[in-house]
């Protein structure tokens, strides 16, 4: 069973309060969002929430499939009866003394960050949050034994991993697959999270894009962001000829000037780009750094294109398509809306080509994860991607794309053997000498 711990759209979700007194009736049933398992999630007085879970069928062990960071027993409180909340070796449990088909609890949104997963709540200065959605998914298992034997691995897991709805309920303004919502905001999935924004903070709209901009991010960056992340979008449907389709959520929120230098922490789920950004080199205009952050925004666009018709990609070995695509795609949007120039973009292949040299004098490409150097397809599927372009009609690195694309929903997924070139295969084995080539003749980077 293939088992999918994604992460999806914000959702701010409100649960009903358990009775202390009784069985819980719920009114709502999972089966209403074609699902087998229903949070509820809302807010409560004094910044305390509720979350309300519904089962289609009675349980007595449950457990966190994302429990990472082991925040809960400090921010959650069973107010059921006869449910705890324990930690068992990396997993967060739930055990019921008595099977049950509703079961409640209170907690306090927990905004830090935490290792290796979607922060659960995102701030916003003006006191905003963005939710996601997956921290609330609750896997079953037999009993408390068998949560422990899984001792914090989800691959140990063989359950079948439930449809499972999120609904967020609230009185303010929230933002859910790129749409205003009022009220209430349903994600459902299985193993996908998203983000799910709640707040009054002013909308940033495209045809392609619903951003939430965060007010208190410095002026001098949010007065540059702001209205080139709306340019990045339409140059994107420009350059591709066509949209998105779903409308993307971009969601950019500022944690305050807090250490040294800058921090950033980056989420990009479906049709969905979080960005957290702090620190102190922030209070003050960095060349370098308004180029990492159109750098940042402007490689996550081109992902969602690339993404925009849900067709799978082999992570595994077409990696070094993607991000490599990505790179020179993000370096031909950036100069079409006018904010880089030739100079910037020959230091860039400069240092890629030196970069992809390096890494390959220690392997091939396809073997690069292995050696820890993710780098890797980076620098040298960018080069592959520009000698691509080089030998493409016009250097239409987007019409060559949205072919590859065509070819992949065909054949249900995108790979390398798509490409169906043998050059193409050469150059993923020995990057370094087609680099050198690609150095020699092209002078300038193609558009």
């Amino acid at each position: 069973m293939r088992k999918r711990l994604s992460q999806a759209i914000l959702v701010l979700a409100f649960f009903t309060l358990a009775s202390c007194t009784g069985p819980l009736r719920p009114d709502v049933q999972p089966e209403e969002f074609g699902a087998q398992v229903l949070a509820t999630v809302s807010a409560r007085s004094e910044g305390r929430w509720r979350v309300k879970y519904i089962f289609d069928r009675p349980h007595t062990a449950l457990f966190f499939s994302r429990s990472s960071g082991d925040y809960r027993r400090l921010t959650w409180k069973p107010v059921t009866r006869g449910v705890s909340l324990v930690r068992l070796d990396g997993f967060d449990a739930v055990l019921m003394k008595t099977p049950m088909i509703a079961i409640e609890f209170l907690f306090t949104p927990y905004t830090q960050t935490v290792p290796k997963d979607y922060t659960p709540f995102i701030p916003f200065s003006d006191g905003g949050l963005a939710l996601y959605t997956g921290q609330f998914e609750l896997l079953p298992e037999t009993d408390r034994a068998a949560i422990a034997a899984l001792h914090g691995d989800i691959d140990r897991w063989q359950g079948e991993q439930p449809m499972f709805a999120v609904r967020v309920l609230s009185d303010q303004p929230m933002v859910h697959n790129g749409e205003l919502r009022k009220r209430e905001a349903v994600h459902v999935s299985r193993g996908d999270g998203t983000y799910i924004y709640i707040g009054e903070a002013s909308l940033l709209q495209g045809a392609d894009l619903t951003g939430v901009i965060d007010p208190g991010l410095p002026g001098w960056l949010k007065e540059r962001v702001e209205p080139e992340l709306a340019v990045i979008f339409d140059a994107n449907r420009a350059l591709w000829g066509e949209g998105l389709g779903l409308k993307a959520t971009v969601l950019f929120a500022f944690r305050g000037f807090e250490g040294e230098g800058m921090s950033n922490k980056g989420s990009a789920v479906n049709s969905l780009l979080a960005l957290e950004s702090s620190g102190e080199n922030l209070r003050t205009f960095h060349a370098d750094i308004l180029i990492f952050f159109r750098w940042f925004f402007a490689h996550e666009v081109v992902h969602l294109f690339q993404n925009r018709h849900g067709v799978s990609i082999d992570a595994r070995s077409a990696a070094w398509m993607t991000e490599g695509a990505a790179n020179a795609m993000a370096i031909s949007v950036l100069r079409e809306i006018g904010v880089t120039d030739d100079e910037f973009i020959l230091d860039q292949y400069g240092d890629a080509v030196d970069d992809c040299s390096e890494y390959l004098g220690d392997g091939a490409l396809i073997n690069a994860a292995r050696r820890s150097q993710f780098d890797a397809f980076y620098t040298c599927g960018d080069l592959i991607a520009q000698m691509t372009a080089a030998v493409l009609p016009n250097d239409n690195l987007f019409s060559f794309w949205n072919a590859l694309l065509a070819r992949g929903a065909e054949a249900e997924e995108i790979a390398p053997k798509l490409m169906r070139s043998g050059d193409v295969e050469c150059q993923q084995r020995l990057p370094s000498t087609a680099a050198s080539a690609w150095s020699e003749q092209k002078k300038s980077p193609s558009r």
